[in-house]
């Protein structure tokens, strides 16, 4: 019989403790992130079709790549569409699927590639959630987020953390904890309506026209934390995240929760030689001039997307003054609180 499922996941803003997921420094130190998804997404289309050997069509509207394999081990394949085949051949060797079947996938992004958003895990959660709910595997969102994990940053190398594939499964506003043996702890955090309205409306995003290469910023940090100096730094940013959850229980302590931001901000730039740039810096900068809260980049820094968390009445005009004067495009979020969705069409 023939399934047809959709599944979409949301990226995440890292909003204070970001790098402190790195399997480097969470092994010997707890790492500790707050972040939150908003709303763009990853969308993956999939169809099952029985048949009498394997077929994968796939195709990826975004960069407008289009491959069939009809050999699961083929490893000619594209980026992000790599990712397709890897978690299939993941959930034949773990859970047993069947791949005699003719699978027709296609991927559809809402974000540039290089965002500092966790787009690249943000689309590994969706595809995962896909052959999840047409399999019928019932695994509980930690599973997802795990296999998610697994296949990206074990079966395909890709450096990074682990903070993106929990975040896109669980949604909303966390704080994570993360230990050693890639173990990781969501505490989502339950605010009051006033409070998410209020921490919503006071986001301004924005895009650098950077795209960045975390793997080069990432395996820079791997670098660096041999360094006594550089672990401490990471070890303050980590208490800072824990810190701050207290300043997200009421809406009059966003702007104390946006000045920790700036901190982090300054505290991350100390990590690595790599997170900024002269003109991340004039937007910060423009940004501070403007009587904002606080501001940073989003994931490892360097380019890519940036957020302003400032009182709401003086978004349109810091809004308008980032494209006038230096030609940044900047926009409103939205919060998304549901993390992955997946149903059978």
């Amino acid at each position: 019989m023939m399934k047809t499922i959709y599944s979409r996941a949301p990226v995440r803003i890292g909003l204070i403790g970001g790098g402190t997921d790195l399997s480097e420094f969470c092994d010997h130190h707890t790492g500790h992130i707050i972040n939150c998804t908003i709303k763009l997404y990853n969308h993956v289309y999939l169809e099952v079709i029985p048949s009498q050997s394997f077929e994968l069509q796939m195709s990826n509207l975004t960069t407008g790549d289009y491959l069939t394999i009809t050999d699961i081990n083929d490893k000619n394949v594209p980026s992000f569409l790599i990712f397709i085949s890897s978690c299939i051949k993941y959930f034949h060797s773990k859970y047993k699927i069947n791949l005699k079947n003719k699978f027709k996938v296609v991927l559809e992004s809402d974000i540039e590639g290089g965002s500092g958003l966790g787009g690249s895990s943000s689309m590994m959660v969706s595809i995962v959630g896909a052959f999840e709910k047409a399999f019928e595997l019932d695994l509980s969102k930690h599973e997802i987020a795990r296999c998610a994990f697994d296949i990206e940053r074990i079966d395909l190398n890709i450096y990074g953390g682990s903070q993106d594939f929990y975040a896109s499964t669980f949604g909303g506003i966390n704080h994570m904890h993360f230990m050693k043996n890639n173990t990781v702890l969501v505490n989502k955090l339950v605010l009051d309506k006033s409070v998410l309205l209020e921490l919503e409306a006071s986001l301004l995003m924005y895009y650098t026209g950077i795209r960045r290469e975390a793997k080069i910023i990432e395996l820079e940090k791997k670098q660096i934390l041999s360094s006594e100096k550089k672990i401490n730094k990471m070890i303050e940013l980590a208490e800072l995240a824990k810190r701050s959850i207290k300043h997200l229980n009421d809406e009059k302590s966003i702007p104390i929760f946006g000045d920790l931001i700036k901190k982090s901000w300054e505290i991350k730039k100390q990590t690595s030689t790599k997170v900024t740039s002269e003109l991340i810096e004039e937007i910060i900068e423009f940004g501070n001039k403007s009587d904002v809260y606080g501001g940073k980049i989003s994931g490892a820094g360097s380019g890519g997307y940036g957020f302003f968390l400032m009182n709401p009445k003086n978004k349109p005009t810091l809004k308008t003054n980032l494209e006038k004067n230096l030609n940044i495009n900047s926009f409103y979020i939205n919060l998304d609180e549901d993390g992955l969705k997946t149903i059978i069409i």
